[in-house]
């Protein structure tokens, strides 16, 4: 074998190990060990937030009727949708009425900020040290309505035919489920105050709050870029009584990731709004707005990414997107580490929902 083949062995050789070690055999050396549960906690969810730093937080909300507010909404950033057209905000004149679609809020100081603490908190079982892991955490789920301007939490419950095992129920804890209650109503405030919400006198609709860790990101085939899977997500907890039943629709905006806001569809799993706080220091997800035109033109208008720690409210059934990082360990080093944050899924008008059978808790 010359010398020229053996280099083109070697080559294809580091390639496959490359790869093999980027993709599947990501290590997990960057735990922090104070957010570990020891193996003999593993069975015990009630373990999970039994940490100092989150039973200090607790204590405020132990007691019924207990409600944090911050003084007012601070804006940091919007886009609003009429006409087929979208326009960014720095400062956004909530007294208009244009359909806001996007909005960056920093709620550090309320409810979703002392939620976001517990996230961060949160204790977690060890990652095994070889293999690709998925997201984790936990998740509760319930229902809202809504007279006039004024929110309440009507109960929460967990589905009982549940699929999705990557989230475990959270403990039932009386304090975490009131500060649940109390963030639920700060976000459904905000997006209310920023003409998110439909203008109804009485509305009602489901929610999901998932406390999340996103496992780390692999350095993928090319460790130089950072990749981004533009996505939206669906409510798990209700299906639409008259959903899109176009096959051609369907296939069309599973491919694309977005829904056809220009030919009037019916609804879908992901005509929600969807909030994303993700915890200091991190990479967040990415942004933006899609949809055809007329003429079956894609448009994208991209957005300033949010700042971590904030809270990112997306309209999505006005065509917004957001993105998971799929590569760039190497360039952003927040990527080799687990990043915690909170999603929350709501629905409205809550006549064109079906809620999935489930047992209440509270």
């Amino acid at each position: 074998m010359n010398k020229q083949n053996v280099n083109k062995c070697g080559l294809i050789l580091f390639l496959f190990v490359y790869c093999i070690l980027a993709e599947f055999f990501v290590l997990r050396i960057n735990q922090p060990t104070g957010k570990m549960l020891s193996i003999y906690q593993l069975n015990n969810t009630t373990n999970m937030i039994d940490t100092p730093e989150i039973n200090e937080i607790l204590k405020f909300y132990e007691k019924d009727n207990t409600k944090k507010n911050q003084n007012s909404l601070d804006i940091k950033q919007a886009a609003t949708h009429k006409n087929g057209y979208i326009t960014l905000h720095k400062d956004l004149n909530t007294e208009n009425d244009d359909q806001t679609i996007f909005a960056e809020v920093d709620l550090r100081n309320g409810p979703t900020g002392d939620l976001l603490e517990v996230t961060k908190n949160l204790k977690m079982g060890p990652l095994p040290i070889f293999g690709t892991t998925s997201v984790r955490g936990l998740k509760s789920m319930g229902t809202w309505s809504r007279k006039e301007n004024n929110f309440e939490i009507d109960n929460f419950y967990k589905p009982t035919n549940e699929t999705d095992n990557r989230f475990i129920d959270t403990p039932e804890n009386t304090a975490l489920f009131s500060l649940y209650k109390d963030v639920v109503i700060e976000q459904l405030e905000s997006m209310y105050s920023l003409n998110m919400l439909n203008n109804k006198k009485f509305d009602s609709g489901e929610f999901g709050i998932y406390l999340i860790e996103l496992p780390v990101t692999p350095f993928g085939m090319n460790p130089f870029t950072i990749g981004l899977n533009y996505h939206q997500d669906g409510i798990q907890n209700t299906i639409p009584k008259d959903p899109e039943l176009d096959e051609f629709k369907i296939g069309s905006r599973r491919t694309k990731g977005f829904n056809y806001t220009s030919f009037g569809p019916k609804l879908s799993v992901f005509d929600t709004q969807f909030s994303m706080t993700y915890e200091d220091g991190v990479k967040t997800a990415d942004i933006r707005h899609i949809s055809d035109d007329s003429l079956g033109n894609t448009n994208i208008t991209n957005i300033s990414p949010v700042t971590a720690g904030n809270t990112a409210f997306l309209n999505q059934r006005h065509g917004i997107q957001h993105a998971q990082v799929a590569t760039g360990a190497l360039l952003d080093e927040s990527l080799r580490h687990t990043r915690r944050a909170i999603f929350i899924l709501f629905s409205e008008i809550g006549d064109e929902w079906e809620r999935i059978p489930n047992k209440s808790i509270f």
